[in-house]
């Protein structure tokens, strides 16, 4: 298990550092993939009792369909419920010396939640917050519309809409 989380990080900061931020986000989504099911399980571990382990496992699950990163969200909520951390706000910056770009990567990023899912949008400034508790739908959204693109159903995010990627994806890894 470490070992392969640890060669998905390694990727991640090789590529970051060479550049090659759409492939940086391949890995750290793979990182993430990773640890949504065995960090739950690896937290359940710790209980003391079989019944209490059970349970509180249990309601992780909310259909037989539960993915693992709905799963690893459900997860979240509940071990960090009553903390104020999933109302604090994270903030991307689409700032870029290409205007052009900043707007190209700021629209694209802003359509992949819903507009009352975000807590500042500021257009002028190329900024976009977000709670928290909307960070793993986020990086999920920009999995699936972008890197499963499918033809006809839901709007995905094309290489034709995108005027630079590896920008794009440097913004938002990080």
């Amino acid at each position: 298990f470490y070992f392969n989380l640890l060669q998905e990080l390694t990727h991640f900061f090789v590529y970051t550092d060479s550049q090659q931020y759409q492939s940086a986000f391949v890995n750290l989504y793979r990182v993430l993939e990773y640890i949504s099911y065995s960090f739950p399980l690896i937290h359940a571990s710790h209980f003391s009792n079989f019944l209490g382990t059970f349970d509180a496992f249990r309601s992780y699950f909310m259909d037989e369909k539960t993915s693992e990163l709905k799963f690893f969200e459900a997860f979240v909520a509940k071990l960090l419920q009553g903390t104020s951390y999933l109302n604090l706000t994270t903030k991307f910056n689409f700032s870029y010396s290409d205007v052009n770009i900043s707007i190209n990567c700021f629209d694209s990023f802003y359509g992949l939640l819903k507009p009352t899912e975000w807590t500042n949008v500021d257009r002028s400034l190329f900024i976009l917050d977000v709670e928290n508790k909307y960070l793993l739908k986020l990086f999920r959204n920009t999995r699936n519309k972008y890197f499963h693109f499918a033809v006809g159903g839901q709007r995905n995010l094309q290489n034709t809409d995108l005027k630079d990627p590896d920008v794009f994806f440097k913004l938002i890894n990080g």
